[in-house]
């Protein structure tokens, strides 16, 4: 560039800047148009939900007590404070019948909180409207024939719950297993 004239010099510049703003033009016409884009879906979702929302119909009557039915008889399902010891007396009284040997259970009370629940079985559980549970680790032996009964009659009680974990773990005769399950319980009235 020095072999140009002062006139070139600054012809050059100025074409290279008009260049460059030419170029900026350009990018903010792109983005304008791919901005305008993602609004207009946008604006096609929101008014797709509005139509959904105006066709939505509120409950009926039938439907409220439906809802309310179901909801008295999950409630009734549920392990209140006070049957918690004849849970155990339950659970003890089936491991007898069934043969197993050297039960031991420990216990954990848990309070799911709405707004921090961590896992999807926790969102799952606070969907349905319990906020408590009952985590039992148990740990006892059997033959399998006995450890299968056992499992089911504890599964046959009259209360939702869940095996959560299972381990199964050989010692001649016998076998020796640890098991945590979940006891959903009922709010405190």
């Amino acid at each position: 560039m020095s072999s140009l004239t002062k006139q070139q010099q600054t012809t050059v510049i100025c074409f290279a800047g008009f260049l460059l703003l030419l170029g900026l033009a350009v990018a903010m016409l792109y983005n304008l148009n791919s901005s305008r884009a993602a609004v207009d879906r946008q604006k096609q979702d929101v008014e797709r939900k509005e139509q959904q929302a105006r066709g939505a119909k509120p409950p009926t009557l039938e439907e409220q007590r439906k809802w309310a039915e179901q909801e008295a008889r999950l409630t009734n399902l549920l392990l209140p404070e006070q049957a918690v010891p004849q849970f155990f007396e339950e659970v003890t009284k089936i491991a007898t019948e069934t043969g197993i040997q050297r039960l031991g259970m420990n216990t954990e009370e848990i309070s799911i909180e709405p707004s921090k629940a961590v896992s999807p079985e926790e969102a799952k559980v606070i969907a349905v409207g319990i906020r408590r549970y009952l985590a039992i680790t148990m740990r006892f032996q059997g033959q399998y024939t006995d450890i299968a009964r056992f499992l089911g009659g504890v599964a046959k009680l009259d209360r939702p719950i869940e095996y959560h974990f299972v381990n199964l773990k050989r010692i001649v005769p016998l076998i020796e297993v640890q098991l945590v399950m979940n006891v959903y319980k009922r709010e405190p009235a």
